[in-house]
């Protein structure tokens, strides 16, 4: 189920949080930081609402991608990519070289440097730290 959650520092803005799960807590960082509007999956819906993350993608201004090294599928890279290339105003894309214990091979860091300069040239932004990401979508 996707969830909207409002900040008591109320912006028009909104924006979805997507990218790796499976027990990492990025979302909760960039959540207790954050002064907009927000939608995001909680870890333990077994099932996403097509209409609701239909709506929740649809209205949000940005889409905030981020991947880890929990990641446990490639289907967040893949709409990653594809938002750039059908929102590219609205994608922002950000990877944690660490999460908890994991950490990216050497290897893994130069594929997610190549997906960020793909974001960047099909028009995304590309953050290089998740306070970059939560920085530019406070302000913006």
């Amino acid at each position: 189920m996707i969830h909207l959650e409002k900040n008591q520092k109320m912006s028009y803005r909104k924006v979805y949080l997507t990218g790796t799960r499976n027990g990492s807590d990025w979302q909760q960082t960039v959540i207790s930081k954050l002064t907009i509007e927000y939608f995001w999956e909680k870890e333990d819906s077994k099932k996403i609402n097509s209409t609701d993350e239909e709506y929740a993608l649809a209205d949000a201004d940005f889409l905030l991608h981020v991947i880890t090294p929990k990641i446990d599928h490639f289907e967040s890279i893949s709409e990653l990519i594809d938002n750039s290339n059908k929102n590219p105003e609205k994608t922002l894309f950000c990877f944690l070289l660490k999460d908890g214990e994991q950490e990216f091979t050497l290897h893994q860091q130069d594929s997610m440097i190549a997906i960020g300069k793909m974001v960047t040239k099909n028009g995304g932004r590309w953050f290089q730290s998740l306070d970059d990401s939560i920085s530019f979508l406070n302000n913006e």
